[in-house]
């Protein structure tokens, strides 16, 4: 450790006013009428550490991306008469049709108001029905 400590003063440069050191022999090191060797180093070297990065940044998006697809399609086949649930435009209503593309929303109890969905449209179902039909 004070072998490099010392390395790393002695290279350090001169202050302003002050002649520059005499080159001295630290021991582990070079001699002194030669210039210390260059670690070599690969050029593609750091594009080994890029690579496996990469990969992880690729791959866990589409490992997540998959486990909420299913989630989602699995939400989409559950939905039946009766349970209350809203869509991706933020209309609330509780389905009175399902069909394999569609669903029908009742959205107004008063008037009965009933709208037509694709069943792609359904973000989130708010309430299970209580009986299963």
């Amino acid at each position: 450790m004070t072998d490099f400590i010392a390395a790393a003063i002695l290279q350090a440069p001169p202050l302003p006013g002050q002649p520059a050191p005499a080159p001295v022999a630290v021991q582990g090191s070079a001699p002194t009428g030669t210039a210390p060797a260059a670690a070599a180093q690969e050029p593609g070297g750091f594009f080994w550490i890029l690579i496996p990065m990469m990969l992880v940044i690729l791959v866990l998006p589409m490992i997540t991306g998959r486990k909420e697809r299913k989630k989602r399609e699995a939400m989409l086949a559950s939905i039946a008469n009766r349970d209350r649930v809203q869509t991706i435009g933020g209309i609330i209503g509780v389905v009175t049709e399902v069909k394999s593309d569609q669903v029908t929303l009742r959205v107004d109890e008063t008037s009965g108001t009933k709208l037509t969905f694709a069943r792609s449209a359904v973000s989130e179902i708010l309430e299970k029905s209580k009986s299963a039909d």
